[in-house]
């Protein structure tokens, strides 16, 4: 096997893909596997399998996980077991499910804090991708969100910033705990209902590891403003 092959086939997993790559002529591997030149580009972006030389191009330089493996099978584990929780509200029904609400803890919230908004239309010409699955309790009585996100660009890789969906890898895995601003804050307005959570882009948000992402906020009345409106 060639040094080029073995490169891009040590990290697929997919079958489909997997052919692909063993199909490939030794220039083809050289573009796909190789330094970017525009020659490459071209090579590739020509190709009948293009979008699928691109996902395998993005999943090679960027490391990204490839469905089949034992990490993906424990990702959607982790993920079916969060939903069949007994206490789990899938998204946004838990904005109003008065159980969720009753349990989410009052906390400061920090001044790096971004709404869902400002987060999801990013910064740096990449715009962050997250798909919120629900909320559920905790033993402890906290309340967990579950959020799905695309895998992160390396640093220094020629791929753009890309889809999961698009690329047919597996998006990542982030819970955080569902919280309370409180009415009389040190920042923010007050009373914002936040997840606080390691950061699904590290970095990305000043130099924290940890982001409070707003996703409401409690009227006077007590009900969740719309989202449109956070």
């Amino acid at each position: 096997m060639s040094y080029l092959k073995e490169k891009l086939t040590s990290k697929l997993h997919d079958p489909q893909k997997l052919a692909l790559v063993n199909s490939l002529t030794p220039e083809m591997l050289a573009a796909v596997a190789g330094e970017y030149t525009e020659e490459n580009w071209e090579l590739i972006q020509t190709h009948p399998d293009a979008d699928a030389l691109t996902a395998i191009r993005v999943i090679t330089l960027n490391q990204v996980l490839d469905y089949n493996t034992s990490e993906a099978d424990r990702l959607q584990t982790e993920i079916s077991e969060f939903i069949d929780s007994p206490s789990f509200v899938q998204y946004p029904d838990f904005l109003i499910d008065e159980t969720i609400l009753a349990a989410v803890k009052t906390e400061q919230i920090n001044n790096h804090a971004q709404s869902l908004k400002s987060f999801l239309a990013g910064t740096f010409s990449t715009t962050a991708d997250m798909e919120i699955l629900g909320a559920r309790i905790t033993d402890s009585n906290t309340v967990e969100v579950m959020i799905l996100h695309n895998p992160s660009k390396q640093f220094g890789s020629d791929t753009h910033f890309f889809q999961a969906d698009t690329l047919q890898v597996p998006k990542i895995v982030k819970i955080g705990l569902l919280k309370k601003n409180s009415p009389v804050p040190f920042y923010g307005k007050g009373n914002e209902l936040y997840v606080s959570m390691e950061s699904p882009y590290p970095g990305k948000y000043g130099q924290s590891q940890f982001t409070e992402i707003i996703i409401g906020h409690f009227d006077e009345a007590g009900a969740i403003d719309p989202i449109e409106n956070v």
